[in-house]
């Protein structure tokens, strides 16, 4: 009897052995296997390229932008045609594709300057953002007249897909935010 048992496990553990043999000479879903590990770090990596490209693009965009609608105001059309925040911040889009570009996603400073030097000095320009780095909300709005120095001062919020990963210092609650600057002296308008 005691030979049956043993004779029985010997049987039982050679045809396990001979399971796992077949199973690892088996090699027809290790095309599927590898590309399931490989799969979730490749896609995320395509889709934060692809993700980062855009952001590029939109920030050379901005920068276009801010020139373009700067130039409204150093050619002293703002002021002439009493034009708003909110119209400078349209010129902004305007020169942007439409699908790019949301107005209210824009924070514009226009402000005056005394000197050129000026724009580097934290007490006479101040910054965007509070000693916590929370943005701030009261902005100055001053196209200035003929010939004066003036700083106009863009952020543009960008809703960025893989901010969630705090991968940045400029992602702020899942936007991250492009700034623009020009510093110009006013052309003699009348």
């Amino acid at each position: 009897m005691r030979i049956r048992v043993f004779d029985r496990l010997t049987r039982s553990l050679r045809s396990i052995g001979r399971t796992a043999q077949k199973f690892g000479r088996d090699i027809r879903a290790t095309a599927a296997i590898e590309f399931g590990l490989v799969a979730i770090p490749f896609l995320l990596t395509l889709f934060a390229i692809i993700d980062l490209g855009l952001a590029y693009t939109v920030s050379r965009l901005n920068d276009n932008a801010v020139a373009e609608a700067s130039r409204i105001i150093r050619t002293g059309q703002a002021a002439n045609g009493n034009l708003s925040a909110a119209d400078i911040r349209t010129e902004i889009c305007n020169a942007m594709p439409s699908f790019m570009c949301d107005p209210d996603r824009i924070i514009l400073d226009v402000t005056k300057l005394d000197s050129f030097t000026d724009f580097d000095d934290d007490d006479k320009v101040g910054s965007m953002y509070d000693d916590d780095g929370v943005l701030q909300t009261n902005f100055n709005f001053t196209t200035g007249e003929a010939e004066e120095i003036i700083i106009v001062r863009v952020i543009y919020e960008w809703p960025m897909l893989f901010s969630i990963m705090n991968l940045s210092y400029e992602d702020y609650n899942g936007m991250r935010h492009f700034q623009s600057t020009m510093v110009f002296r006013n052309e003699p308008f009348s």
